[in-house]
């Protein structure tokens, strides 16, 4: 059995390389593009009037292994419906990512959650400027009424000077 192997592995060998011969054109925009430029230019070779090349096979090939790949999604789904485990379906998957893609907008928009998060922080820092605004004005309040305090003792040493004065100038009276 392994002699047969080896020799159908060797005609097939043969074949690809004789293919690969015959097929020497190659568009300049193939040259240089790597091996998946070289299968492409060997698949449109391939076409005839009758079939549409190797794409066709390999295309058919995929949809059979996808359709029972979902059959056997299903069947896992059905024994563990059976086992009493709970499974969660497309639909399900669907509705989460459907939300998460709703909470990714709502950050890039600013709305929701985020917009009251952004809100408060902004809320918080308007606060503190405010409070600092505040402690600025009481310290030049505080500021101005040593002023006044300053000034009323002066007018109260200019009063009491004046009142001297005019004592000491009146007759009868000290001087």
């Amino acid at each position: 059995m392994i002699k047969l192997l080896s020799a159908t592995a060797a005609i097939t060998l043969g074949a690809g390389i004789a293919v690969a011969q015959t097929t020497t054109e190659t568009p300049e925009a193939a040259v240089g593009t790597g091996i998946g430029a070289d299968v492409s230019v060997m698949a449109k070779a391939q076409r005839d009037g009758e079939s549409r090349g190797i794409g066709t096979e390999v295309s058919a090939m995929a949809q059979a292994r996808n359709a029972v790949r979902a059959e056997q999604r299903g069947d896992d789904v059905a024994e563990d419906a059976e086992d009493g485990t709970e499974t969660r379906g497309k639909a399900a998957l669907a509705a989460d990512v459907a939300a998460a893609r709703g909470e990714n907008l709502a950050v890039r928009v600013n709305a929701g959650a985020v917009a009251d998060l952004r809100a408060a922080r902004t809320g918080a820092a308007d606060a503190r400027a405010t409070g600092t605004a505040a402690r600025e004005s009481a310290a030049s309040v505080r500021t101005a009424a040593m002023d006044a305090r300053a000034n009323a003792s002066a007018v109260r040493d200019s009063a009491k000077a004046i009142r001297e004065t005019v004592q000491a100038v009146r007759p009868g009276r000290g001087g």
